[in-house]
């Protein structure tokens, strides 16, 4: 928790990222994560790269999905999934 409110204070001033489908993001905590729209039309994250190191944490493992808002935020319904929406578009178009 003490990471998840460190990672959140460096970004106290920002807004999260909007996001596009097909396109890579990091996180407020440095994870890598794939943006995409489902069948239903949800805003879709899957995580590449968990931003705090330990893989074996739920909100952060590799291959994991979460839900995302229409303004970035991750839906998570704990504080600390906070640390997942998007902070930073990467210049990447993926097909």
């Amino acid at each position: 928790m003490k990471k998840s409110v460190a990672d959140l204070e460096k970004f106290k001033n920002m807004k999260a990222i909007k996001p596009e489908s097909n396109f890579l993001y990091l996180t407020f905590n440095d994870s890598l994560v794939y943006v995409y729209k489902d069948c239903v039309d949800n805003t879709i994250g899957i995580i590449l790269k968990g931003g705090h190191g330990i893989d074996l944490c739920l909100s952060e493992a590799p291959g994991k999905i979460y839900s995302l808002d229409e303004d970035g935020y991750s839906d998570g319904v704990g504080g600390e999934e906070l640390v997942m929406s998007l902070a930073q578009k990467l210049d990447i178009l993926l097909p």
